[in-house]
């Protein structure tokens, strides 16, 4: 491509001084050549977009979630490039505490809890607890210093034994292992090409082993807190098991932001941002308040050893800096600091709690001044003065704790009389906060600004829906695997918004409808697919997508459900609304499942199985989960009421004697993606037949090439005379039939008696026992093999033995003859591939077609059974199969294989006289 390129520069050089007869040969030259530059310029990008492509699908194959993840997010890169000392000052300024020895002086105002009514368990860890934070932690933790990872403690039950030996030790002899108390830094980047200290991240990684000593006493400490009411869940939800602290408090700062904007109200609302909050809480804070929540003192000493030891290193590139001592803060990836910190912030939130009175939002409901999650705090008060004096409070309380907060991430919110006040500012630390009008901010997930109102976070959720939709679509991957990274990366990434903004339903709508246009195309089908085919659950072929909008309904119901069900008082008091547009009411939804639920609680739940065991209530969980499916069910008659209305993408309503087609992931992975694409086509009568194309307008004659008769999809799979004088019918039957017969051929040597159990006795003490009656058990299905060993199987097909004499000395040929001499006993077995909306038909037919058979068979002596079976010619399997290998006691797994290879057959042979449905003579492959 260089050579032609010089080529090309230098023939425009010669044309400038040449004479007109010359320009003419020499322009014809120049277009030859860039005729073949430009093909070779097509083909060098195209072997690139392959080699991407290729690259690409090997990433994705190596780790989908990472891959997809990557599709979303910023890209983040570079290391640090500063000098080992100019680190190890930094560290040493950020870690070190020249009053770390100092304790804290008590201020006044400080609350000191009562004595405990539960003491805290302070024995040594048990091998159960151990035992359940192991396999509670993430396999792929990074390990720490030694290398050691929770997969060794997960994969090798006598090295967790081992290991509990040890924790035992040390937990007895109060000592920490200097092992456990060293930690390896590494730095994250936060932003592309990053360099300077400021844009990366710490983490600490730490040994397994000690995060699992300290798991079990963080485990404790949670219960002694929560046991005792030491933590006011109303206030405090961080750090605290069972309770989904953060939509809470999202929930109600926002329900009373809007209470005050309808109801005309006065309210101040405060973000409060710490700064460097686990990084500057000081060691003497965390000893006082083990002191105040009344810690035993050996709990209190291994944590005073341990946060006395703590030191750090960290890595970069080309560098380890030296070990430097943690005297201040709590290291990221230790599991006792959080609970410590919380409890830390706990006494800090009492000792102000009383600085401002509870916030009135109208109605007679009042919501406590503070709300905190972590070091995410919150002042909500009616009243200027008090927010002023709850701030300054607050300011005093952070300074005795050495810590401090940082006004320019801080922000207000004041309303006046139901409207936005931008006048009036507050400050902290002798600094201004910022209004939401000036900036917004966001919280606990949340944005919140000065208009109030949710409807730009709508248009922002639309917006990232369209990004993530067209970033998947310029992948470079395939269409399944795209539709993958959208199922288990974006829809996911969109229902956080989805729940915690008030978004209706119409929007949801159009998000969906923008998802559905991508996944026909990444499917390879038409963009007429009904809706239905891809998420409805009770569908004939179920495909394993979820629906964003039912997933919104459901969350939007599940956090209904789960606010009236809290166990915060004021959460039950005051009863946030969750609104959801006028098309789609959230309460309405819930009310309806639940009545719903309990019209089948007094009609009474159908046993499935014969156990009939099981508790009739339900607890509150188990509820919400109830109500949600109910929801999902709901969502389900809703789309199949659609399909019922659909005369030709809904003719799998009447598909009766069908057995459901439920694909998995793992399935469509393995899958081509023309298979995927015949599937879907076929099911739901989307293949581009002529009659079809005519209808979309693509074309003008529906007849079809062989026999003249109109052609659609069922015509070419089972009706066209043509393909079946020249066997393509008989060929597809022949390959279902090939296989059924050797999957009974295989059944019929395993069980031939029946399978018995005898019942055994035993008396008092073990001294005496006896064999009981045997009964076949409750599970096992009379077997039509049972009771004789000579079965004979043969088929109508060149390959297999001829039928009995018997059956030849008739004029019919059942496909199938399942023989006995010795009883005499005949199984006839009759196969049909039928296109699937007349698979009752057939199956009636055949049962009276072999019905004057049986009784001459009967009247010869005989004991003749006739079985007639259907496999669909779109590879859906009739109950009738299903039928025949359970009275063959093939069940279980092989019994599923047994149908998907039925299926998968017919199929793949449907797919190849589809691909030949206008070639009019056969050619050998």
């Amino acid at each position: 491509m260089e050579t032609l390129r010089n080529q090309k520069k230098n023939l425009r050089k010669q044309m400038k001084s040449a004479t007109e007869e010359e320009k003419n040969g020499l322009q014809e030259l120049w277009r030859g050549l860039k005729t073949r530059h430009s093909a070779l310029s097509r083909a060098e990008s195209a072997r690139k977009r392959r080699s991407q492509k290729k690259k690409n699908q090997e990433r994705f194959y190596k780790d989908p979630f990472q891959f997809a993840r990557q599709l979303f997010q910023q890209p983040r890169s570079g290391s640090l490039s500063v000098e080992k000392e100019q680190l190890e000052a930094h560290l040493r300024k950020t870690y070190s505490d020249p009053n770390r020895e100092i304790p804290l002086s008590e201020p006044a105002g400080l609350v000191w809890p009562a004595a405990p009514g539960e003491e805290l368990n302070s024995k040594p860890p048990s091998l159960k607890e151990i035992n359940a934070v192991v396999q509670k932690a993430r396999a792929r933790s990074a390990p720490g210093p030694n290398g050691v990872p929770y997969l060794l403690y997960k994969r090798c039950p006598n090295v967790l034994k081992r290991l509990h030996k040890i924790l035992r030790g040390a937990w007895s002899n109060l000592k920490i292992s200097e092992q456990w108390m060293s930690a390896d830094g590494v730095y994250i980047p936060k932003e592309q090409n990053s360099t300077e200290i400021n844009q990366f991240r710490p983490i600490s990684l730490l040994n397994v082993e000690g995060k699992v000593f300290f798991s079990v006493m963080a485990s404790r400490l949670t219960k002694y807190l929560t046991e005792n009411g030491y933590i006011n869940t109303s206030v405090q939800k961080g750090g605290i098991p069972g309770v989904s602290g953060c939509l809470e408090h999202a929930t109600m700062i926002w329900e009373a932001i809007q209470r005050a904007k309808s109801e005309k109200l006065n309210l101040d609302v405060i973000w409060l941002d710490l700064a460097n909050a686990y990084g500057s809480e000081p060691h003497q804070m965390i000893q006082l308040v083990l002191r105040m929540y009344h810690v035993p003192e050996d709990i209190q000493v291994m944590l005073d050893d341990y946060f006395s030891g703590f030191r750090m290193r960290f890595s970069t590139n080309s560098y380890t800096t030296d070990w430097i001592n943690l005297e201040i803060g709590i290291a990221m990836g230790c599991t006792i600091s959080p609970i410590l910190f919380v409890m830390a912030m706990e006494v800090i939130l009492k000792a102000a709690e009383d600085s401002a009175g509870p916030a009135n939002l109208g109605g007679g409901c009042y919501m406590p001044p503070l709300k905190a999650f972590m070091d995410d705090t919150t002042i909500i008060c009616s009243k200027e003065d008090e927010t002023r004096r709850m701030l300054e409070r607050l300011d005093v309380l952070m300074a005795w704790c050495r810590m401090k907060f940082k006004p320019k991430k801080s922000r207000s919110l004041s309303v006046r009389e139901g409207k936005i006040d931008a006048t009036t500012i507050f400050t902290v630390a002798s600094q201004q906060i910022p209004t939401v009008s000036q900036e917004p901010v966001k919280s606990l997930g949340r944005w919140y600004d000065s208009s109030m109102k949710d409807t730009k976070r709508g248009l922002e959720t639309v917006e990232l829906a369209t990004e993530g939709l067209l970033a998947i679509n310029r992948c470079g991957l395939q269409g399944k695997l795209k539709v993958w990274c959208l199922q288990f990366m974006l829809i996911p990434k969109l229902l956080w918004p989805l729940l915690v903004y008030e978004i209706c339903s119409t929007t949801v709508e159009a998000i969906e409808a923008k998802i559905n246009k991508f996944t026909r195309r990444w499917l390879g089908v038409p963009p007429g697919l009904t809706d239905v085919a891809m998420y409805c659950r009770k569908a004939k072929l179920r495909l394993p997508l979820k629906s964003i909008l039912e997933e919104y309904k459901c969350g939007k119901a599940r956090l209904l459900s789960m606010l009236e069900d809290s166990e915060d008082p004021i959460v039950k008091t005051v009863q946030p609304t969750i609104k959801t547009g006028r098309k789609w009411k959230v309460v309405e939804a819930v009310d309806e499942a639940k009545e719903c639920l309990k019209i089948k609680e007094v009609i009474g739940q159908t046993e499935t199985d014969h156990k009939g065991l099981g508790s009739s209530t339900a607890k509150w969980k188990e509820k919400r989960d109830m109500v949600i499916n109910e929801i999902r069910l709901n969502e389900d008659s809703r789309r199949v009421q659609k399909a019922v209305q659909q005369p030709q993408q809904g003719q799998w309503t009447n598909w009766d004697n069908a057995l459901q087609k439920s694909l998995t992931w793992n399935e469509i992975w393995h899958m081509a993606p023309l298979r995927i694409s015949f599937l879907i086509r076929s099911v739901y009568d989307l293949q581009p037949s002529n009659a079809n194309l005519v209808r979309w307008g693509k074309k003008e004659d529906p007849t079809c090439p062989l026999c003249q008769g109109r052609q659609t999809t069922e015509h070419v799979l089972s009706s066209c005379k043509i393909a079946l004088s020249q066997g393509r019918y008989t060929w597809r039957h022949n390959r279902v039939l090939q296989e059924l017969a050797a999957i009974i051929s295989t059944a019929k040597g395993e069980t031939t008696l029946p399978n018995t159990n005898a019942l055994i006795f035993t008396t008092e003490g073990g001294t005496k026992s006896w064999h009981g009656r045997p009964v076949r058990t409750t599970n096992q299905i009379k077997c039509l093999l049972d009771g004789c060993d000579d079965w004979d199987v043969s088929a109508d097909l060149p390959e297999w033995d001829s039928h009995p004499s018997i059956i030849k000395e008739t004029r019919l040929r059942p496909d199938i003859v399942i023989h006995s001499a010795s009883t005499q006993q005949l199984i006839m077995v009759e196969l049909t591939v039928p296109y699937e909306n007349r698979m009752e038909e057939a199956h009636i037919y055949k049962r009276e077609k072999y019905m004057n058979l049986t009784k001459e068979l009967e009247n010869a002596g005989y004991k003749a059974v006739v079985m007639p079976v259907e496999v669909g010619a779109r590879g859906f399997v009739g109950s009738s199969v299903y039928d025949l290998l359970t009275k063959l006691s093939i069940c279980g797994n092989k019994r599923t294989k047994a149908l998907k290879l039925l299926a998968e057959i017919a199929e793949n042979s449907s797919r190849w006289i589809w691909s030949r449905r206008n070639e009019r003579f056969l050619h050998k492959d």
